[in-house]
């Protein structure tokens, strides 16, 4: 054991070499064919056995939709405010937009400090590249909001009787989404072996964090002392900018996304170099 953790030290390659995002790319490329047959089965695995199938992952979204629409806007009237003529559902379209962003975060981090202890075997038993699997993890949230997209989409071309150009636009806002979501869930994927009580912190902090981003309440109504501070979640400026695009048909606010992309960028690589610096004592734990 000694002489296998010898070996497995001098393997280990300094810090540096895994903040290098050229090498970054160079490692994780090949294993793209790996991480597509990983997800394609997580995915399926989601609807094996179930009657309706992958009409579930229509459903549930279309259920959600219909849900908030009726407690939001027919229940307690909620409005979003600045447009006169918003409608009922308007409110609801606003809503989910940030719903389903702050899903595909949370679908991510609140797993990803037991996706390396849910894979012990390949951990003990087989070499694989333990890094691949918050990258698995992630395919398997984002293609639940392809599907939440693809329903929005359809819903604000009814409602507003198209769509506005800003639309394009759109997958922007899932760049800095994307690299921050990594980042996190390379962190929290080794923190989870060392730590196993992580999970309860995470849990903690996702709902403390769904209140602390103006997904139901827009920021105008926070008072002018706290926005700056509710500015500084990444994820204000991801929703604000998935709704100014899609949504309301507005520019976004390309400092913010300058700001928060090259953030969201330095949060990946750090997590994946942290990832690759500890992996190496994953065994010994497990």
């Amino acid at each position: 054991m000694e002489r296998e953790v010898r070996v497995n030290t001098r393997q280990r390659k300094p810090v540096q070499y895994h903040l290098n995002p050229i090498r970054f790319v160079a490692d994780l490329w090949p294993r793209w064919s790996l991480v597509r047959e990983l997800a394609r089965r997580r995915i399926q695995n989601q609807y094996r056995a179930s009657l309706l199938g992958r009409f579930w992952a229509f459903a549930t979204p279309m259920a959600t939709l219909a849900v908030y629409t009726f407690a939001f806007s027919v229940v307690l009237k909620a409005r979003w405010g600045g447009n006169p003529d918003e409608t009922r559902l308007d409110y609801a379209l606003t809503l989910f937009t940030g719903l389903m962003l702050f899903d595909l975060f949370t679908g991510c981090v609140g797993q990803a400090s037991l996706i390396i202890v849910g894979h012990a075997n390949f951990v003990k038993k087989v070499v694989f590249p333990l890094e691949i699997l918050p990258i698995v993890l992630l395919f398997e949230t984002l293609f639940n909001l392809v599907v939440s997209s693809l329903i929005l989409i359809v819903a604000l071309a009814i409602v507003n009787q198209g769509l506005p150009m800003t639309g394009l636009l759109f997958p922007l806002a899932l760049v800095p989404l994307i690299m921050l979501t990594m980042g996190i869930s390379w962190f929290l994927s080794s923190l989870g072996v060392f730590m196993r009580d992580v999970q309860q912190g995470v849990t903690i902090f996702t709902r403390l964090l769904f209140f602390l981003t103006p997904i139901f309440y827009p920021l105008s109504l926070v008072p002018e002392k706290l926005q700056s501070a509710i500015k500084m979640n990444p994820l204000t400026v991801i929703v604000d900018m998935a709704r100014r695009t899609l949504v309301w048909g507005e520019m976004p606010s390309w400092t913010e996304f300058g700001a928060v992309t090259a953030f969201s960028f330095v949060v990946m690589i750090l997590g994946y170099a942290w990832f690759m610096q500890t992996k190496h004592g994953f065994a010994d734990i497990l």
